[in-house]
């Protein structure tokens, strides 16, 4: 019997991309899609989840893409511009949840600071039973490592579990560890797959 829901965050409970804040730098959509493809961000994301200092990843890719200098620090200086608002949908399933008696905790490849600023912003996070977040143990989705931890940290029998998250690679780890796994795709989704696993919601 599942007892335990478990969120990924970014794209499950709140709703980032960058074009949410390029699309105010840039005049020119081409232009911003370029920009976006060239310097490839996404290893931005997977240094600032390990922890690498935010400073240090903003002047590795200005060193790499010196041609988008005036670009790269908007990156950190305006990252909660990349936050459109919060997953409605996906909170309510969250508070339902713990109004149903489940656990809810959080695992998140997530940089410390920009977790700080979503934890400001958004209260739902401080509702969750525990989360842990890659900058914390320096491991990052999909090593196992991770979700190790969290188990571990929190006593989480994996065969009660469910991990909500939008990638499937990650999703998989999860499966190989005995937890039972949801790839997301938008709320009513989810709350069609819980339910058919049997969570009141």
């Amino acid at each position: 019997m599942i007892d335990t829901v478990i969120f990924d965050f970014g794209c499950v409970l709140i709703d980032w991309n960058p074009r949410y804040m390029y699309s105010k730098v840039f005049s020119d959509t081409a232009e911003m899609e370029n920009f976006l493809t060239e310097v490839n961000y996404s290893k931005w994301n997977e240094l600032l989840d390990i922890d690498v200092p935010f400073d240090d990843v903003i002047a590795m890719g200005i060193k790499d893409y010196p041609q988008y200098a005036q670009y790269i620090p908007y990156y950190k200086t305006r990252w909660m511009d990349m936050v459109k608002s919060e997953i409605t949908g996906s909170v309510e399933i969250l508070r339902s949840c713990k109004e149903h008696g489940y656990k809810t905790y959080g695992l998140s490849n997530m940089g410390s600071i920009v977790m700080g600023l979503l934890e400001e912003k958004y209260p739902f996070f401080s509702e969750l039973d525990g989360k842990v977040i890659s900058a914390e143990i320096k491991s990052a989705k999909p090593d196992e490592k991770i979700y190790r931890t969290l188990l571990e940290k929190y006593s989480i029998n994996p065969a009660n579990a469910v991990f909500i998250d939008d990638v499937k690679a990650n999703i998989d780890t999860a499966i190989s560890l005995g937890l039972k796994g949801i790839v997301f795709q938008n709320p009513e989704q989810v709350k069609a797959e819980l339910k058919k696993m049997g969570i009141e919601i």
